[in-house]
């Protein structure tokens, strides 16, 4: 059963923490959607839903989101957390990718930093990547990171 939260989230469309993908095929384009949410205010990608919005649905989603779980895991660095979930309803199966915001920022896939703009992801300007930087510097250390 897909929970009335994930179709309300579907039913508003595309934008700053929402990315539809139709299939999973295009493992790349998934990653800088990923790479983009850690590096702004974190996000959806589901996946097995067209553009406009409407579920199409996947094949084999369990061994997909095995397989983009581990390729994101291996390809965003540092490594990040986030959730691969399968919801299926009448043989319709569809994947979504939850991401908060990253604290380790930047975050970075193929040798680039992505971020989202509205409900496109773009390669990050100097300007951005200063930003981030120095917003790091300001944040308040993480417990983890202290020394004992």
């Amino acid at each position: 059963m897909i929970p009335e939260l994930i179709r309300k989230q579907i039913r508003q469309g595309e934008g700053i923490g929402t990315e539809f993908k139709a299939d999973v095929r295009n493992l790349e384009a998934i990653a800088k959607t990923v790479c983009a949410f850690l590096n702004t205010l974190g996000g959806t990608v589901f996946c097995g839903v067209d553009d406009k919005g409407k579920i199409v649905g996947l094949d084999a989603a369990r061994d997909q989101m095995h397989q983009i779980h581990a390729y994101l895991l291996e390809n965003v660095t540092p490594k990040a957390l986030f959730t691969v979930n399968v919801d299926d309803e009448g043989g319709t199966a569809i994947l979504s990718i939850e991401v908060p915001e990253g604290k380790d920022r930047p975050y970075v896939f193929a040798g680039s930093v992505f971020v989202r703009e509205g409900s496109q992801t773009r390669t990050a300007d100097a300007a951005k990547l200063r930003e981030m930087v120095q917003s790091k510097s300001v944040t308040a250390e993480r417990w983890e990171r202290r020394p004992s």
